[in-house]
């Protein structure tokens, strides 16, 4: 009877201790908000920096070349976002860090969806098969871009709003962070 006491009294003891470890490998709010950010304006700068430096000239290669750039281009986009959805679901191991993670994850969907749509159409320009047809694919894909710029406009007004509503240290650290004032302009 006595073993079984130590054991479930060591248990008690144990448990919350490797609890409190696990925790610890949480980010604070400040490096939340810091890492949020800074995901945030690099695939805003990424999908701005789409096509940058492209030029659309008919010699032998040309074209392969433009579509590599795009193609590279389109990859660094997707790169960045998931980074930036990989910082949000990071968020530290408190409730209003948990909240304002909740409030940004469904928003996020459309900025996916935006982001998809230009991957769709950087794969169909990519994938032309003359310069027509690359033309034709390009077009769609520099609307799809323009798409893109926007969803990542307002889901960094998204992630702004839902900081400033957010309880008190999560909102500071969002509101302080330098990298957020960058990426959502902030004051």
């Amino acid at each position: 009877m006595r073993h079984r006491r130590r054991s479930a009294t060591m248990l008690a003891v144990v448990l919350p201790a490797l609890a409190l470890g696990a925790c610890s490998d949480s980010p604070t709010n400040a490096e939340w908000a810091d890492s949020v950010c800074t995901s945030l304006d690099a695939v805003k700068s990424d999908i701005a920096a789409i096509g940058d430096g492209l030029t659309l000239d008919l010699s032998e290669g040309a074209l392969d070349q433009v579509k590599d750039q795009l193609a590279e281009d389109v990859t660094a986009v997707r790169e960045s976002l998931e980074a930036l959805l990989d910082s949000i679901e990071a968020a530290p191991a408190n409730p209003g860090a948990q909240d304002l993670e909740t409030a940004l994850e469904g928003p996020s969907n459309d900025f996916e969806a935006a982001v998809q749509s230009l991957t769709d159409a950087a794969t169909d320009a990519a994938d032309a098969t003359s310069l027509t047809e690359f033309l034709a694919a390009a077009g769609t894909a520099v609307s799809a871009v323009a798409s893109a710029s926007a969803a990542a406009t307002a889901y960094a007004t998204t992630v702004q709003t839902a900081a400033s509503q957010a309880v008190d240290d999560v909102k500071a650290a969002f509101a302080e962070a330098p990298a957020c004032q960058d990426a959502l302009g902030t004051p």
